[in-house]
């Protein structure tokens, strides 16, 4: 019993089958609050996903058994993380909200000032189920 789960603990990839995944995506959140919130906060955002990255390639080196391929492992898992929890669906989602805020009525208005990020939080979904089936 006691082997049977940690193999199965083993299999787990906290990075990828946890709850932890969205973490990655926490930029995602950021740029649809930047128009609201302080910098500090959408830095932050970035901060958090980018120390996801760094955490989930540090575990793909280390879990690596080849040790001269742990290297390239961690490599790997850095790149495809990058790209495709912070880089392309933070550009996606920064250029959604600015479109958003250049076609919905001035801040000055309700719904100026919260559409954009309205919509931009509405868009995430749609970004990133294809990249994590991926």
């Amino acid at each position: 019993q006691h082997q049977k789960k940690q193999k199965k603990d083993a299999s787990i990839d906290i990075y990828r089958d946890t709850l932890l995944r969205y973490a990655g995506y926490a930029n995602e959140v950021g740029e649809s609050l930047k128009p609201l919130v302080h910098n500090s906060i959408y830095l932050a955002s970035y901060a958090i996903s980018i120390a996801y990255v760094v955490g989930d390639a540090r575990d793909k080196f280390l879990r690596e058994p080849d040790r001269q391929l742990a290297p390239a492992a961690g490599t790997n898992a850095f790149i495809w993380q990058a790209l495709a929890s912070v880089i392309i669906p933070g550009f996606v989602i920064n250029r959604i909200v600015y479109i958003a805020d250049r076609l919905t009525p001035p801040p000055t208005t309700m719904s100026g000032r919260y559409a954009p990020t309205l919509i931009g939080l509405s868009c995430i979904p749609l970004i990133i189920q294809p990249i994590d089936r991926a």
